[in-house]
């Protein structure tokens, strides 16, 4: 199988995505178009925390704000201390 320049260069720099890639072939991500901000928060959300921490997390976010997606407009007015307390740390509030 031929791989893009983008899947050569995630196997050469990651063993394990090489394993993943191998065995799976192509990647292909075909994001949202109408929910890409909630999937950005998701993914701040979900970085160096359990899956499951971060489902919560992520899940009471959308309720505090009562919608089932989340968009800029959510965060746009919230001061960093503010976003800390919907259960991020001071790093993921900042990027946000």
């Amino acid at each position: 199988m031929r791989f893009s320049k983008k899947e050569e260069y995630l196997r050469q720099k990651d063993k394990k995505l090489k394993k993943i890639i191998d065995r799976n072939g192509h990647i292909y991500f075909k994001p949202d178009k109408k929910n890409q901000f909630d999937t950005l928060v998701g993914i701040v959300v979900s970085q160096f925390i359990s899956t499951k921490a971060a489902n919560s997390i992520f899940q009471n976010i959308r309720k505090s704000f009562e919608s089932d997606y989340l968009n800029q407009k959510h965060f746009q007015n919230l001061s960093i201390d503010e976003i800390k307390n919907l259960g991020l740390s001071k790093n993921k509030a900042k990027n946000n």
